[in-house]
């Protein structure tokens, strides 16, 4: 007789003799099942799943309705819905087949639906929204903005779908993040390795130049070592590329510098300067601090004022006399800043305080 649209002749029994029983749709049909470490039975839909010890556990009581809904398919018959389109081709538990080891070693998996035997029983302890195989396990920013001279650190967090196909070799596959970026013009790579098992996460660090505006394409690279430095990918496994756009802010600091009264005659003349930094965010940073001085016929002149380390929303003081001198008798407008960089060379300095004062004929060195 037909059960469920489909004839018992082409029906595959998994279970023990004698157990097969049919009740308002559900067919009883006992089987014992052992599931992959990364497969959770909570998230099964149809069926019951018994736990019995370890990894094994025992389902029964597979319905079409249950097949329909988890689905989302109006067939009625077990061989359509064991050939659906629908079927989630990464979970574990499902009719058919992968197309075989040689195509999961070339990236390719086909997966191939029954044409005999369909049985109800395959779909026990399936699951509709499995994930790829290796997929990500936590969201990845779009964008990211970072301090100038940060590091633009990123986490990436994998994780494994049910049961990949082939698993025996899976675990012979190397998973790394691949981050790529425009460098100076150029694609750069940056590949980090990450655990096989357990909580595959890694953070990603890559330098960021004050003056590189980027975009991040993350994904998941998986290779297998054939040896003699010789790899090969499997790409179909891929989450694919998420993107994060980098930007950058100057360096996040302020600062106060004294008034110098304006004054006349006298060279070189010393003002006393006293100099304030104040880092502005609560996280430490460590720069590179100096008075820069400026003005007409003043060669620039630079005091440093040292590397210097702020924690958290830390303030420096200072209190010099600075020697100013000019090398031409004519009235100048003198100006102090004080300024950080992350570099001693001062390439791309950021200017926290400014004053100025007026210096009337200072005369010539004598």
């Amino acid at each position: 007789r037909n059960i469920g649209g489909c004839n018992r002749s082409v029906w595959k029994y998994e279970g023990k003799r004698g157990s097969n029983s049919i009740r308002n749709n559900i067919i009883d049909m006992p089987k014992l099942i052992t599931i992959p470490e990364d497969y959770n039975p909570s998230h099964n839909q149809c069926g019951t799943l018994n736990h019995i010890s370890g990894l094994d556990y025992f389902g029964t009581d597979i319905s079409v309705s249950a097949v329909k809904t988890a689905l989302g398919s109006s067939d009625t018959t077990i061989g359509a819905l064991c050939c659906s389109p629908l079927i989630n081709r990464w979970a574990a538990y499902k009719p058919g087949s992968w197309g075989g080891l040689t195509d999961f070693l070339a990236g390719i998996f086909d997966w191939v639906p029954p044409t005999v035997n369909f049985a109800l029983g395959d779909f026990i302890g399936y699951y509709h929204l499995t994930p790829p195989p290796v997929n990500y396990a936590e969201d990845i920013p779009s964008s990211l903005i970072v301090e100038e001279g940060d590091y633009a650190n990123i986490r990436v967090k994998l994780a494994r779908g049910e049961s990949p196909p082939a698993a025996r070799t899976l675990g012979a596959v190397k998973t790394q993040i691949d981050v790529q970026y425009t460098w100076v013009g150029d694609l750069a790579h940056n590949r980090i390795s990450l655990p096989t098992t357990g909580d595959k996460s890694q953070l990603v660090t890559i330098s960021i130049l004050p003056d590189v505006v980027a975009t991040l394409h993350i994904k998941p690279y998986y290779y297998i070592d054939l040896g003699g430095g010789d790899y090969q990918e499997v790409s179909a496994i891929e989450s694919g590329f998420r993107d994060v756009a980098i930007s950058t802010v100057p360096l996040l600091f302020t600062g106060s510098v004294t008034d110098v009264s304006d004054r006349s005659g006298g060279n070189p003349t010393s003002p006393l300067i006293r100099w304030h930094i104040i880092r502005n965010t609560m996280t430490g940073k460590s720069v590179y601090c100096r008075i820069n001085i400026t003005g007409s016929g003043i060669s620039t002149v630079n005091y440093d004022l040292g590397y210097l380390t702020f924690t958290g929303g830390e303030d420096k003081t200072g209190l010099p006399i600075i020697a100013i001198e000019s090398l031409t008798g004519a009235t100048t407008v003198v100006t102090i800043k004080v300024q950080v960089s992350v570099d001693s060379a001062f390439s791309n300095p950021v200017t926290v305080a400014q004053s100025s004062f007026n210096w009337t004929a200072p005369g010539m060195p004598g």
